[in-house]
């Protein structure tokens, strides 16, 4: 429900200025009136851009579903061909064309070379890796 800025006048003549939840403003002002108060201004509060752009900024973050198949695919295939995981990591940091994936991948490196296991060190960017991928990585290492 949106939010209504609001100045109203009290019954002895006072202006007073608040914000109130209503359907429309004409509810809104219906409900000030039923108050004891006369409203002389009433506008909906506009969303904040900041939070919009936060929002969308969060969602660019994520890296998608088919960068990150093909990511799992890669690596697998590497650490099954008996490369270590380090080296995978790296050279799939090299061939990477995502730009949100390449910092990531050296920052893992980085970590798990300092004794970090995959799922932590791939858990300090859950602003890229949803959370149901990072569980699954947990998932395949305990086993």
């Amino acid at each position: 429900m949106p939010n209504f800025r609001y100045r109203v006048r009290d019954r002895s003549g006072r202006a007073i200025a608040g914000m109130i939840e209503a359907p429309t403003s004409f509810v809104a002002g219906t409900r000030l009136y039923q108050l004891g108060f006369l409203p002389i201004n009433i506008e909906e509060e506009k969303a904040s851009v900041a939070l919009d752009l936060s929002h969308l900024w969060h969602r660019l973050q994520k890296v998608k579903t088919e960068d990150l198949i093909f990511f799992s695919q890669q690596l697998s295939t590497l650490y099954k061909a008996g490369l270590p995981l380090l080296a995978s990591l790296e050279s799939l940091k090299e061939q990477t064309g995502n730009k949100k994936l390449k910092p990531v991948l050296e920052a893992t490196g980085r970590e798990i070379q300092g004794g970090r296991r995959l799922f932590e060190a791939l858990s300090d960017h859950s602003e890229v890796f949803p959370s149901v991928y990072l569980n699954m990585i947990r998932a395949g290492e305990t086993s």
